[in-house]
């Protein structure tokens, strides 16, 4: 499965649309999840239906700013179970078959006055879910000063995003990384030689719980190109790693934090499956 998320920082202008188009025909997602639209309920309807996408759910802006939607292909079965303006959470149930699993449509709130009660929401949240979970978005939010370059004024402490930080140390979600430019979001010109004048930062990633990682083994995140916006579209595919030649076993830290771990290294073990 293939998801597309984007901030397209309003879909009103022609251009931005063509390329939104463009990326959908290049990548063909089965979802894309769409934020600060600035679309009416109808407009987003209209350009749901020219990118063939027979199912949606939105929540329109307030006012000038926000609009936040999901749109999904036929066959794919998604059910939303809530939404509002920072997030769209719902179920997928048909990949796999039979396994169940939650994604979380982000767009992280941009005022440092509302983001710890939204955190602290979405993390009590991702603790009493049952089933796999997987985080995509805008966070609006770093975890670290090295995905930051001229991001914060003094006294900013978005630049810490210490909330969101806080959020995934504490219900244990993991960076599914990313392959690509380093930064998703720009803002600024360069002044001088050494890019003074340039702010950017790594503002939207995906994030995942530990069972959906082992449901996904091989998934990949890209960071990709697109005029019209300061924030770059990503895309998740799930089985982006399927087809790499020479892919070395790499052994993650995370696994080591699932209590299975143990019980499942050891019935490998006692399979006798290898030659030693």
């Amino acid at each position: 499965m293939k998801i597309l998320s984007w901030n397209c920082r309003g879909l009103g202008n022609t251009t931005t649309v063509r390329h939104l188009a463009a990326l959908v025909r290049h990548h063909n997602p089965e979802i894309v999840l769409i934020s600060e639209t600035h679309l009416t309920e109808d407009r987003f309807v209209r350009t749901c239906s020219k990118l063939k996408f027979a199912n949606f759910h939105y929540v329109p802006p307030l006012g000038y700013s926000g609009g936040f939607g999901i749109c999904w292909l036929q066959g794919v079965d998604c059910t939303i179970r809530d939404s509002n303006k920072n997030n769209i959470s719902c179920v997928i149930s048909s990949d796999p078959p039979g396994n169940p699993w939650h994604l979380l449509g982000m767009y992280g709130p941009p005022h440092n006055s509302d983001k710890e009660a939204f955190w602290l929401k979405v993390g009590d949240f991702t603790l009493n879910c049952q089933d796999p979970l997987l985080m995509i978005g805008d966070m609006n939010g770093t975890l670290k000063d090295s995905e930051c370059f001229n991001y914060a004024n003094q006294g900013n402490s978005s630049r810490y995003a210490f909330d969101f930080c806080q959020m995934v140390n504490r219900v244990g979600l993991v960076d599914l990384g990313f392959q690509g430019p380093g930064y998703t979001w720009s803002k600024g010109r360069n002044r001088s030689s050494q890019g003074g004048g340039v702010k950017r930062a790594r503002l939207d990633r995906g994030l995942a719980s530990i069972e959906w990682r082992i449901l996904f083994p091989n998934s990949i995140v890209h960071h990709l190109a697109a005029s019209g916006s300061d924030h770059r579209p990503i895309l998740l595919d799930t089985s982006g790693g399927v087809n790499g030649r020479g892919r070395s076993f790499k052994y993650e830290n995370m696994w080591a934090r699932d209590p299975r771990c143990f019980w499942v290294v050891k019935e490998a073990w006692s399979k006798c499956l290898h030659a030693n």
